[in-house]
């Protein structure tokens, strides 16, 4: 028998997809964040202070961290032309954790696979800005421009960052806003 789609049902599946987003995305994304660029700048004022601080180290810590930040936005984008296109996918997983936190269980839920255009290519795209991401920081290490720990810790704070800010409407005065 075919299930009918209402409006009321709709909202209320996006609104636990935005839950979800806001809950095991955004938290996590602004706690590591905020630490990885405490430490990361930390490591540049270590850096400075040993007298090795220079316009280079300039240009390649900041081109590191919009680096970070270009593929924290791309897979902002991506995550929302999944909340847009398929909240279910956002919804079922939020209740597969809310499953585990009962103390009897009903049923297993039911994962939601997304299927759209080139979905077979986001494996790849994820692996290819990995590579990026370390293999710019390890050019900025090799070059001697950058230290090490900063290095490799400013792309991953400009990716948390910018993934906060990419969600900047479903937490803080934004969201209130929107009530």
């Amino acid at each position: 028998m075919a299930k009918l789609i209402t409006p009321r049902r709709e909202e209320n599946l996006t609104e636990r997809a935005q839950e979800y987003i806001r809950v095991h995305l955004l938290f996590p994304s602004a706690l590591l964040g905020l630490i990885l660029l405490i430490a990361g700048t930390m490591a540049l004022g270590y850096q400075y202070l040993a007298d090795i601080y220079g316009g280079g180290t300039f240009i390649y810590s900041t081109a590191l961290f919009l680096l970070g930040a270009l593929a924290g936005w791309g897979q902002s984008r991506y995550h929302r032309y999944l909340l847009k296109e398929a909240p279910e996918y956002f919804a079922g997983r939020l209740r597969a954790f809310a499953s585990h936190d009962r103390r009897f269980k009903r049923k297993e839920p039911v994962m939601v696979a997304v299927d759209h255009p080139g979905r077979k290519w986001v494996p790849l795209w994820y692996g290819l800005a990995t590579a990026v991401l370390v293999g710019a920081s390890s050019l900025a290490t090799a070059s001697g421009h950058v230290y090490a720990v900063a290095a490799y810790l400013l792309p991953w704070s400009g990716f948390f960052c910018s993934r906060i800010y990419a969600w900047r409407e479903l937490w803080g005065p934004a969201r209130a806003a929107l009530r």
